[in-house]
């Protein structure tokens, strides 16, 4: 379920690559690499710039939430293939559940309830297997 967009700009670049095409392709790369990130595309922009620190020249986080570094804390990987199979599970009950305990403090008002629907939309929809890949992907440049 996350959505991320990695910006590297450099003297005459500026790209915003959606994270299949960057895992697709590679990743994107530029000498003098400045990435502006936030949530999970913090994660992204951590890691590339512990990966090519001699390209990066500055990193921005903006509400960098819930970054943590996995592999310094022995959580072992899972394969893309494995993020797949669990991000097809994915249901508003456990996008709620995530929510309530991670932005509002165990807290529940209906008024929250859009921001469960919206990301629960696309994990139900015709395009599901496409937007559980995608966030497979994400999930393990971020996870590392």
């Amino acid at each position: 379920m996350l959505g991320a967009c990695v910006l590297a700009a450099a003297p005459g670049l500026l790209a915003a690559t959606p994270v299949s095409a960057a895992v697709a392709d590679g990743p994107v790369r530029a000498a003098g690499a400045v990435s502006a990130s936030n949530t999970a595309g913090g994660m992204l922009a951590i890691r590339y710039a512990l990966m090519y620190p001699h390209e990066t020249q500055q990193l921005l986080l903006v509400n960098p939430i819930g970054l943590e570094d996995w592999k310094a804390k022995g959580v072992p990987s899972l394969s893309v293939d494995q993020w797949y199979e669990r991000e097809l599970k994915t249901t508003a009950d456990g996008i709620r559940r995530y929510e309530q305990a991670t932005y509002y403090a165990g807290q529940w008002r209906a008024d929250y309830e859009p921001w469960v629907q919206m990301p629960a939309g696309m994990c139900r929809g015709p395009g599901k297997q496409i937007v559980a890949w995608n966030s497979a992907l994400a999930v393990s440049i971020a996870a590392g």
